[in-house]
């Protein structure tokens, strides 16, 4: 079948899900989770990267475990920046067998520290600039934290060297080269593409437009896995797992291929399940797992409460194992950008970076509903929305609004758009100012998912838990259950009357840490977080005006709206599901959907 990836049953997108990082972010800025994930970064495979040219100002680094010009090969050197081509003056061949010279010829001694940087490349780098500066130089001067600014301490350069400035600053910069260099594809897979402006790479977002903050869980998945017989609650379950024929399970953050031949693992292990058949088919066995983003259902839920006054987890499995074999199914939200990047591989189209975007956790969001509430004991919904009127012109004689009441022109507002009723304000003096509250009705028939402003809800729990940090308290947990083990030996042969009491501590231990661990996830996650603003508080214009205006920016709200309509659908068969439930002809399809 070759590869393939999954998707997200509620949103519709993939979760293998890259980004190429600017050159001032972090190594944990840049990740690719295509293929086997076990690949950290995109890399320069000249195949892949042929479109970049030299004003996209793309550049990639070294991220190999020892610098090219120490490989025993004579297919590995050194390249500078300067692009030589075999049409170059000065460019110098560098044979297979490792015989002849390089152009770039490094010296052996090394900084003994792990930076993995290449000594005395200065000497053989042509000089670009009037300052007979090297361009690599200058770049990463201008971007420093390319060069030395590095979450693994491997490939860190010793802070004590770099104050001290014992280096000279074309040492210890690292190896970089311009994306268009010719690379065989050992050598560039070993070279992490880092971002230009204009990047035109494919498999993986710009950063330089979208930050790594507001792609916070893309890649992030949960299932809904089907109920056995010896299912029991747990202290952690949902209100919504006990009654329903299906249960959460752990979290994911990376899809492998469904022709891997293995199922993704999870963490926690919820109820004893460490793997699932998470799938977006239905192949008859029984055993398919609904995988979703984290924060899609927590926008379901939000979803189904307002429109049935509950969560039901069986109806929206029921939708899942149907599939498109109802005929009231209706796929209709198909909007171009999602269909424009589906392919074998996810194509991280440029423009669609709002479909990686959290759509729940969006930190400039949390600053406009900040700005837009007024705690001033003046502040009056009433009152006009306009600021800096002095006085209402007088009226013109002919205007046909002339002898309408106030109620009836407030009427009229509520049939047209924010952009008409600027175009009547110029044409009708009657116009001229509007209350604050008239934007109420504007923001609530247009923007249906700012539920900010009508849910006090708190975002879904585990929408809140990044995947790391499970996985960093399962490896701290291996450690202490090793740990205990040593001191239950010593317990048991020293004092096995203390054995039981022992054990029964231990239990109570772990099962501490994991909700202490989800309990601080969530803390952090709502920290800055807006949820819910009063709604007799908010300026409503300021409100409906900043949104308009920072929509392109707002990449998280922009993937939040595509996320309702798409799920408005399921909504919409779950309506008709429950009116016809009961009924023969359902009962039927039930059984043919497998359901």
């Amino acid at each position: 079948m070759g590869y393939s990836e999954v998707h997200c049953r509620l949103c519709d997108v993939v979760f293998n899900i890259s980004r190429i990082r600017k050159p001032d972010e972090p190594e944990s800025h840049a990740w690719m989770n295509t293929g086997d994930g076990n690949m950290r970064y995109v890399p320069a495979e000249e195949r892949w990267d042929s479109s970049c040219t030299s004003e996209d100002a793309c550049y990639g680094v070294w991220r190999g475990k020892d610098p090219p010009d120490l490989r025993r090969s004579g297919k590995w050197r050194a390249i500078a920046i300067d692009e030589d081509n075999e049409n170059d003056s000065d460019y110098v061949y560098a044979s297979s067998d490792g015989d002849e010279e390089y152009e770039f010829q490094s010296d052996d001694d090394l900084v003994d520290h792990e930076s993995e940087v290449a000594e005395g490349m200065e000497d053989d780098v042509e000089m670009t600039d009037a300052d007979s500066e090297p361009e690599y130089i200058r770049f990463l001067k201008s971007n420093s934290g390319l060069a030395y600014e590095y979450d693994n301490p491997r490939l860190r350069i010793d802070p004590n060297l770099m104050a001290a400035e014992k280096l000279p600053v074309e040492e210890r910069l690292g190896l970089v080269i311009k994306l268009e260099t010719k690379l065989d594809d050992k050598e560039a897979q070993e070279y992490e593409h880092i971002a230009g402006p204009t990047c035109t790479c494919e498999r993986g977002y710009n950063g330089h437009n979208i930050a790594a903050e507001e792609m916070r869980g893309c890649n992030t998945f949960q299932c809904f896995v089907r109920k056995s017989r010896g299912w029991r609650p747990e202290g952690d379950d949902q209100d919504f797992e006990a009654a329903s024929t299906h249960f959460l399970s752990g979290l994911c953050g990376h899809m492998p291929s469904t022709d891997s031949g293995g199922y993704p693992q999870v963490i926690p292990a919820r109820h004893g399940v460490e793997e699932v058949d998470a799938t977006d088919h239905i192949w008859g066995n029984g055993e398919e797992c609904m995988p979703f983003h984290t924060t899609c259902l927590d926008i379901f839920m939000r979803m189904s409460k307002q429109a049935f006054g509950e969560f039901d987890v069986d109806d929206l499995c029921a939708w899942y194992r149907a599939g498109p074999k109802y005929p009231w199914t209706d796929r209709s939200i198909e909007d171009k950008d999602r269909r424009a990047c589906q392919n074998q591989w996810w194509i991280h189209a440029d423009g669609t970076e709002y479909l990686a975007a959290n759509p729940v956790f969006m930190p400039r969001l949390s600053q406009i509903l900040r700005s837009v509430v007024s705690d001033g004991p003046n502040f009056d919904s009433q009152a006009g929305a306009f600021t800096g009127l002095v006085s209402t012109p007088s009226r013109i004689q002919d205007d046909p609004f002339n002898n309408l009441p106030l109620e009836l022109r407030l009427e009229i507002l509520g049939y047209l758009s924010p952009k008409d009723i600027a175009s009547l304000r110029l044409s009708s003096r009657n116009f001229y100012q509007m209350p604050i509250f008239l934007w109420r009705e504007f923001v609530q028939r247009d923007m249906p998912w700012l539920w900010e402003i009508w849910s006090d809800q708190k975002p879904y729990i585990w929408s809140t838990v990044p995947v790391e940090a499970l996985k960093k308290e399962e490896a701290d947990k291996q450690v202490f259950y090793e740990e205990f083990a040593c001191y239950k030996r010593v317990i048991r042969e020293e004092m096995p009357e203390l054995l039981d009491m022992w054990q029964g501590a231990e239990e109570s231990i772990m099962e501490g840490r994991e909700a202490a661990l989800i309990a601080q996830c969530e803390a952090e996650a709502l920290k800055d977080l807006v949820w819910t603003i009063p709604a007799e508080r908010i300026n409503w214009y300021q409100l409906y005006s900043e949104i308009t205006r920072n929509w392109r920016s707002l990449k998280g709200l922009q993937n939040r709206r595509r996320i309702w309509n798409y799920e408005g659908d399921i909504i919409d068969w779950i309506r008709k599901i429950r009116k016809h439930r009961g009924s023969k002809q359902l009962q039927i399809m039930m059984l043919r959907a497998g359901g």
